[in-house]
């Protein structure tokens, strides 16, 4: 014998041995063409892999709220929500005026360090808060430091 007997399941408890052809014939009968799935373009807010190649302790918010959202709560609410990943040493707020809605507030927050503000990162970019996708990516230290929040 050079091959394997192939078995034909019928039932629970029956079945018969089949001829290797007979077998490959009826596959191929069977076999329907392949379905035509709609593509749909789900582009994560930031792209991980390149933002994680730019990391920083400086870790910028876009789309987390709009222009009218801001208020003198803001700020420590932030702060105390970023708190679980990591010691904060400051946030700042700032509003662009000739932007569109999701780009217009523009939360920074400063880190002690980049593995905290990558902790962040990962799990903020992309998740939903008040019904906006927040936008997450880190920010210069150079251009933070020299308060240029507009780049």
């Amino acid at each position: 014998m050079s091959t394997a007997l192939k078995v034909e399941r019928l039932g629970k408890n029956s079945g018969v041995i089949v001829n290797e052809h007979e077998l490959s014939a009826r596959a191929e009968a069977s076999v329907s063409p392949p379905l035509e799935l709609p593509t749909v373009s789900a582009t994560p807010a930031v792209n991980m892999t390149e933002a994680l190649k730019q990391s920083s302790r400086i870790l910028l918010l876009r789309n987390m709220v709009g222009p009218d959202e801001i208020d003198d709560q803001l700020e420590p609410e932030v702060k105390d929500e970023m708190k679980k990943y990591g010691q904060v040493n400051k946030v700042v707020i700032f509003r662009l005026l000739q932007a569109s809605d999701d780009e217009a507030v523009r939360i920074f927050v400063e880190f002690t360090n980049v593995g905290q503000a990558i902790k962040a990162f990962v799990d903020l970019n992309g998740r939903f808060f008040g019904g906006r996708s927040i936008k997450a990516s880190f920010y210069d230290l150079e251009a933070y430091n020299a308060n240029q929040f507009d780049q």
